[in-house]
């Protein structure tokens, strides 16, 4: 079989509601490893929450592209590739849009999720992804880099933020929805996508042999960049549009279904 760059969104695709992955999909998913294909598992999650989820799949590590926060981070084999973090006047700047829009603010230092204010959404974050938060006076203060900011609220309000975004924060920021009451910012240049070019580039792959999954806002630019775009029953509307193929759902085992009955290998 031809080498292909296969791209897996987590969240709501690879994983199921309860945040596991069917044993049939992880005995595929080793098969395509153990074929030399090359793995991305992309995720607005931090780097060590993706590698939790790859060592319960079974995979060799060593041998596994992770893209965390929304492509702010890859690494290959636990290395560094990539890195880009928002600075202090990014973070003061965005901190600003997250408390004139009533929103909740969260971040990562190291393994930890970082937070102000005691709140819902950050709970839901810490059972999504098993982090241990860690509440801090000031988020402004407490790290001169972040990966990623967080805005955190009820899903309409998330969108109403979003939808009225000032066109001076979008053009110097990625602001993107993950789950419905995530609003998730990094630097403009940030996106899953970049991740899959810079695979691409370092690992020679033809663009014919590509492949991705999604369901939500953050895979769009990834979902585009690749030959094969593929989107999971569950994913909203805007994925489905741009998407080339469907699969089941993401609780139905879809992944699986799509990789068992592609015929276009090569």
């Amino acid at each position: 079989m031809t080498r292909w760059l296969i791209a897996f969104d987590l969240d709501d695709s690879l994983l199921m509601k309860d945040g596991t992955i069917h044993e049939s999909l992880k005995t595929k998913l080793k098969e395509l490893q153990d074929n030399n294909n090359v793995l991305l598992f992309a995720s607005g999650r931090s780097d060590y929450s993706i590698i939790n989820v790859v060592s319960n799949i079974g995979l060799n590590e060593n041998n596994i592209y992770i893209s965390a926060y929304n492509g702010a981070l890859l690494k290959y084999g636990g290395k560094e590739i990539f890195s880009e973090k928002l600075a202090p006047d990014d973070i003061q700047k965005l901190m600003d849009y997250i408390y004139v829009n009533d929103l909740y603010a969260q971040s990562y230092i190291d393994e930890f999720i970082v937070y102000e204010v005691e709140n819902e959404y950050t709970d839901i974050e810490q059972k999504i992804t098993g982090q241990q938060k860690k509440k801090v006076e000031s988020l402004v203060e407490a790290a001169r880099s972040y990966p990623k900011l967080m805005g955190l609220g009820h899903p309409s309000l998330i969108r109403k933020v979003l939808h009225t975004t000032p066109d001076d924060l979008k053009k110097d920021y990625n602001i993107t929805i993950t789950k419905p009451y995530f609003l998730e910012m990094m630097k403009k240049n940030i996106s899953k996508a970049k991740s899959v070019n810079l695979i691409i580039d370092k690992e020679k792959i033809d663009m014919k042999k590509t492949m991705a999954f999604g369901d939500s806002h953050n895979d769009i630019q990834m979902l585009e960049s690749v030959n094969i775009n593929v989107a999971v029953d569950n994913a909203i509307k805007e994925v489905k549009d741009i998407c080339k193929y469907e699969t089941l759902s993401n609780n139905d085992n879809g992944i699986f279904e799509f990789l068992i009955n592609f015929k276009d290998w090569g």
